[in-house]
């Protein structure tokens, strides 16, 4: 029983694994990521509906990875180009991205989310 929890717990955890792992990377190198979270969520999103559309695994993945890409580049330029705030904008693409993945889940599929 204790097995089979420990294995759960392990799959579960991976994905916020990988995040942490990232935002260690970038902590070291002096920049503090608040935005892993709305990269996390659009990848999440992407990732869904590639997979119900193409059938693929493989292809929503490399989709999600992307979009995961995607949005650390628009968070970085805005960062970097505009000066703005690392705090400030992580935390404004976390509160967005949470706030577009809602929408977007209730009209596609009419669900809210928990």
């Amino acid at each position: 029983m204790i097995d089979l929890f420990l294995h759960a717990a392990i799959l579960m955890t991976t994905p916020i694994l990988f995040a942490a792992i990232g935002g260690l990377v970038n902590r070291i190198g002096g920049i503090v990521n608040l935005g892993l979270e709305s990269m996390m969520l659009a990848g999440a999103l992407v990732a869904v509906e590639v997979s119900s559309a193409t059938g693929s695994v493989s292809l929503a993945l490399v989709a999600a990875a992307a979009i995961g890409a995607l949005v650390g580049l628009a968070m970085t330029l805005v960062i970097t180009r505009l000066r703005a705030n690392e705090i400030i904008v992580g935390l404004g693409f976390s509160v967005a991205t949470a706030g577009l993945v809602r929408f977007l889940l209730k009209s596609a599929y009419g669900v809210s989310g928990t």
